[in-house]
């Protein structure tokens, strides 16, 4: 049986113990509910309706979602290969040059003398900087250096000097 059927078989019985009660015109009551049935119904419908709506709708966006993931682990692929590529062909002096630019463009090292060398690949850092926190950061930027296999950090962290009264 049906909810339907089962909603208008519960009304009818509520309808026919009423009317043996002596309660108020079954014909009334009958129509009341035949119409609470007809409302529920339509509900029902809709429910379903928009149910089946959203399911397609889920299913477009799975693909869709899909078809992003695949796109990304191809971008990072080809990424992850001109990585390999750069470090592979970078010398010395390219080293150099790209530390040296991280380091001028890194605004929390900005305005402290870090100099960069750079032999086989691997680059040694050194200056002053007033933290302990910078010299990490210097070595961070380096290190973040694509083609940089190694970086020996000799940044000292030298506080500054308090001001004379």
């Amino acid at each position: 049986m049906s909810a339907h059927e089962s909603l208008r078989a519960t009304a009818f019985t509520a309808i026919l113990l009423l009317a043996a009660c002596g309660g108020p015109d079954p014909e009334e009551q009958l129509s009341a509910a035949s119409q609470r049935v007809a409302e529920a119904e339509a509900g029902v419908e809709e429910a379903k309706q928009r149910v089946e709506s959203e399911e397609e709708d889920l299913e477009r966006a799975r693909e869709e979602l899909a078809d992003a993931v695949k796109a990304l682990e191809e971008s990072e692929d080809r990424l992850t290969a001109a990585k390999r590529q750069l470090a592979e062909i970078a010398d010395d002096t390219y080293l150099f040059r790209a530390v040296q630019t991280a380091l001028l463009a890194e605004p929390e090292l900005e305005g402290h003398a870090i100099a960069a060398r750079v032999q086989d690949r691997v680059v040694t850092l050194e200056g002053s900087v007033p933290t302990i926190a910078l010299r990490k950061k210097a070595g961070a930027v380096a290190t973040g250096t694509l083609g940089v296999e190694r970086v020996e950090n000799a940044v000292t962290v030298e506080p500054p000097a308090a001001a004379a009264p």
